[in-house]
């Protein structure tokens, strides 16, 4: 019995020390983008991170593909078309292509 607290307990402590402290929320979190989609008459894309940090280490994107700072990606379909931002990875070989809108433009929202 006080085999597995001491186990249980240095396990948290190891978390606690280790992970970032918003990691976990950050993997579940759903992004809402709609900076052009209301523009073009679409539905707004939502970017669900924990998702893609599942087949992607954090490094392969940030800051190699996207900044991380709120708004600090002026992400559109012409550069996803041309491989940049969401392009660079949904090709149609590493993953799925651009082709069906609803996939990204979902429309869904984080707020219930």
């Amino acid at each position: 019995m006080i085999m597995r607290f001491l186990i249980a307990f240095i396990v948290t402590i190891f978390t606690a020390l280790y992970l970032p402290l918003n990691s976990v929320s950050a993997l579940e979190e759903k992004m809402v983008f709609n900076r052009y989609a209301e523009k073009y008459d679409m539905k707004p894309v939502v970017f669900t991170h924990g998702l893609h940090s599942k087949r992607n280490k954090c490094e392969e994107c940030h800051d190699a593909i996207f900044v991380k700072k709120k708004g600090g990606n002026d992400i559109n379909m012409s550069k996803n078309s041309k491989g940049l931002y969401c392009g660079k990875c949904h090709d149609g070989k590493t993953a799925y292509p651009l082709l069906k809108c609803e996939r990204c433009h979902s429309g869904e929202t984080t707020k219930k």
